[in-house]
């Protein structure tokens, strides 16, 4: 199939209609030299998914009276190192933005001019954006439009405004901020709703009125009780450089926000000067644990019930201070990206091992994580401390560093053949709690084990990655090891760590499955070595406890 090419040369083609019409470009690469201008007089561009993907080179300028859709399937249509043009939206009805990605060179709207960028969509403003009308990214229940200009302030220009919605729904308090540059009265947006501001220095939260200044890079928290809200923020977007100073007064956390209209990379190392912080980031989701909520974790490529690299648009967030001198945080417009909530995987491809707790309608979930530039100690670049839930019926998982460092996501180095890792439950009631182990990234030839050190059981977790237990809140919350070993080693530790039964078990037999054997550990017969006494690539039965193992090896034995 032939690639059509319409190059418009040193001339204005203008088409007027009455009505609003569509003009459907279905592939053919329009080309606009110095110049040259092409009118939309009320109509509707559609440019169409195709074969070709209908890029526009352009040194002129296109005027929109209507509607822009870009369903191209490479996205960006504009062809931006060509292209030097600018797309200039006319009319006083409101026109809309649409489709998929869009670049333009430059971008206007005239003084009477109202466009708005369609929820989910995402425009790139390479050179002067000019806005002299009335600029909306819209939002609905679950995504908003994304803007990245050029970057330096000068480069926003016009007297119109710049909104931005924010849809924030009935019920639970949500974690925003601003991306509008100060505005008096800006704790206006929020009316009708409860915002408040937090204070590390007092440790406390501190309610915003009306007719307040909402600060930029502050994370505030909102809540609206009496129905769902779509914020609008009005004004001018954040661009540029931005920074925000952070204290260590009281514990150290300092709330702050992603203060442009876009989603940005808390990874980009061009993007961001962190001074005296600790490398992980909390956002609270409301809608986990049925409405309860509960903290997404991330740092350096591993995150805890969805926490990735990318923070949204009007997304606040908590960082540490380390430092009692205090510290400091500075985006820069490197971070922006287009991102918005990806499926998290390693980057690095660590080994991690997820592990859950599950009861009633609550859950909680901690990550081990093996880093070789990692220590048994907190690593303010690799570890991320455990916040823990204020609902004390939501249960906590955490694992605790050599100094002592209650963590949600413990990077730790690899011991090599044997490596304990002390694991932490505290219940959120009395009764069964359901364990769940995702050991989809531990390498297929480790060996993984949980030791219950109420219960005194070891569980393969190969074999079987889902244990109930019951739990007592009162209970001591270190319950568990969780053990990187091979069957010999595991047989061993058993051994010596026997002291913990009473007299009659201590006279047992060890009998134990792992990987598709049964192994015997007898230290009458066998000198406290393990024997196999039982093996098959597919046996019948899965022992996963001794006494299961006992009971089969009486069978196997008559």
């Amino acid at each position: 199939m032939k690639q059509f090419i319409i190059t418009i040369a040193s001339l204005i083609i203008l088409i007027p209609l009455s009505t609003y019409s569509q003009f459907i470009n279905n592939g053919s690469h329009i080309s606009l030299t110095s110049g040259a201008a092409l009118v939309f007089d009320s109509i509707n561009f559609t440019n169409q998914t195709s074969t070709y993907d209908g890029d526009i080179t352009s040194a002129g300028k296109i005027y929109v009276k209507g509607n822009w859709t870009n369903s191209a399937t490479g996205g960006q249509l504009f062809d931006s190192t060509a292209s030097a043009g600018e797309v200039i939206f006319t009319g006083y009805a409101t026109h809309t933005i649409s489709g998929r990605t869009t670049h333009f060179y430059k971008l206007s709207t005239l003084s009477y001019a109202k466009v708005d960028v369609s929820a989910a969509n995402l425009i790139k403003v390479y050179n002067y954006f000019t806005n002299n009308g009335t600029f909306t990214l819209k939002s609905n229940t679950t995504r908003t439009a994304m803007l990245i200009d050029a970057g330096a302030d000068s480069m926003l220009t016009g007297s119109g405004t710049y909104k931005f919605e924010r849809y924030i729904p009935q019920g639970g308090w949500h974690y925003v901020s601003s991306p509008i540059v100060y505005t008096t009265n800006s704790s206006n947006f929020f009316w009708g709703g409860a915002l408040y501001d937090y204070n590390e220095t007092a440790h406390s939260w501190t309610k915003k009125q009306n007719n307040q200044q909402l600060d930029v890079m502050r994370g505030y928290d909102a809540y609206f009780k009496n129905g769902d809200k779509t914020i609008v923020f009005s004004g001018k977007y954040n661009t540029g450089e931005i920074s925000i100073s952070l204290t260590k007064n009281s514990d150290g956390y300092n709330f702050i926000g992603n203060p442009y209209p876009c989603t940005v990379d808390w990874d980009n190392s061009n993007g961001w000067t962190k001074t005296n912080i600790d490398n992980a980031i909390y956002i609270w989701d409301p809608a986990l644990n049925s409405g309860q909520g509960d903290y997404m974790e991330y740092v350096n490529g591993v995150g805890n019930r969805g926490g990735t690299r990318y923070i949204p648009a009007t997304q606040a967030f908590w960082v540490k201070c380390n430092s009692s001198y205090g510290g400091s945080l500075t985006i820069k417009n490197a971070a922006k990206g287009y991102a918005t909530s990806p499926y998290f995987r390693s980057e690095e491809r660590f080994e991690l091992i997820r592990v859950f707790a599950a009861q009633d309608a609550f859950s909680n979930e901690t990550t081990i994580c093996f880093n070789r530039d990692a220590s048994q100690s907190f690593d303010p670049k690799y570890d991320a401390l455990k916040i823990f839930h204020s609902n004390v019926s939501v249960p906590q998982l955490y694992t605790i560093s050599e100094d002592q460092k209650e963590l949600a996501i413990n990077a730790t180095k690899d011991m090599g053949t044997f490596t304990i890792i002390p694991l932490y439950l505290k219940p959120g009631s009395d009764g069964k709690c359901k364990l769940a182990f995702d050991l989809s990234e531990i390498d297929n030839f480790r060996n993984v084990y949980l030791e219950d050190l109420f219960e005194n059981k070891i569980f393969d977790l190969r074999m079987s990655n889902k244990i109930e237990i019951t739990a007592i809140m009162s209970d001591n919350p270190h319950r568990f090891n969780i053990i990187f070993t091979d069957p010999m080693q595991i047989s061993q530790y058993n051994h010596d760590n026997r002291s913990n039964l009473n007299e009659e078990q201590n006279n047992e037999n060890l009998v134990y499955y792992s990987n598709g054997a049964i192994y015997l550990y007898c230290n009458e017969l066998t000198g406290a070595e393990s024997i196999v006494i039982y093996k098959a690539p597919a046996p019948t039965k899965l022992f996963t406890n001794k006494d299961e193992a006992l009971i089969w090896l009486e069978q196997f034995k008559s």
